[in-house]
């Protein structure tokens, strides 16, 4: 991978979208805005049901949020409606596979540390996966998908995120402000860089398929066994 390549081509689309991006900035600021006020606003026995629905959409939009920078990197032509195709079809799928994604890198975490960075860097691209439509995976799909994108690349993708830390040390310092560049400069060339690994991996299209989970969940507690055991030995 050719990174500077990869971020030069990365600020082009940034520039070319910008007004876009500005209009997607908006209404996320929005929805935030209306999240903070729910989430302090005491509903009573309503306050689970109300919580299931909040993280159900804020993960759509998280999504609606990937697909965005995955089209402007594709150079397809992008509105901030993109911004809502996450909730269009298979949300619950969809929402599903992040949630069984964040209980893995828990379960992964919690045996130690460094297990658990290795794992969020395996599962760094099933946002992507989900909402490409090229590529149509759900459930343990999805994650089975980034592992196989991530293999032998996990170096090269914090190679990749490294070289953004000066821009993020200049975000904190302006309070946030430099953000409006930064922001999207970073999720378009980690979008582009998704494109990368699938155009090395050539992935094939595959339909949604609730029965995958039961494997890919079964993998991964003996997975977790293994490690369990070799910790206990040494």
């Amino acid at each position: 991978m050719d990174r500077i390549k990869l971020k030069e081509n990365a600020k082009k689309k940034l520039y070319r979208n910008y007004g876009v991006i500005a209009q997607v900035a908006i209404i996320l600021i929005m929805f935030g805005a209306i999240k903070y006020i729910i989430d302090n606003v005491d509903f009573g026995l309503f306050s689970a049901i109300i919580a299931v629905f909040m993280y159900i959409f804020v993960t759509c939009l998280q999504l609606g949020f990937t697909n965005v920078f995955l089209k402007i990197a594709k150079e397809e032509k992008v509105t901030y409606k993109d911004l809502f195709d996450p909730f269009k079809e298979n949300a619950l799928e969809k929402v599903g596979t992040i949630l069984l994604k964040n209980l893995y890198l828990t379960f992964w975490t919690i045996l130690f540390v460094i297990p658990g960075i290795i794992k969020a860097f395996a599962y760094s691209q099933v946002e992507y996966v989900l909402v490409d439509e090229d590529n149509k995976k759900f459930f343990g799909d999805a994650i089975t998908e980034s592992r196989k994108l991530m293999n032998g690349k996990k170096l090269e993708l914090f190679t990749l995120m490294l070289s953004f830390l000066l821009w993020n040390i200049a975000m904190v310092l302006t309070v946030g402000i430099l953000g409006v560049y930064v922001v999207p400069y970073e999720n378009i060339t980690f979008a582009s860089y998704y494109l990368e690994l699938k155009k090395d991996n050539m992935l094939t299209i595959c339909t949604p398929r609730w029965f995958s989970i039961i494997p890919n969940i079964l993998r991964e507690l003996s997975n977790l066994m293994c490690f369990q055991i070799i910790q206990i030995n040494i």
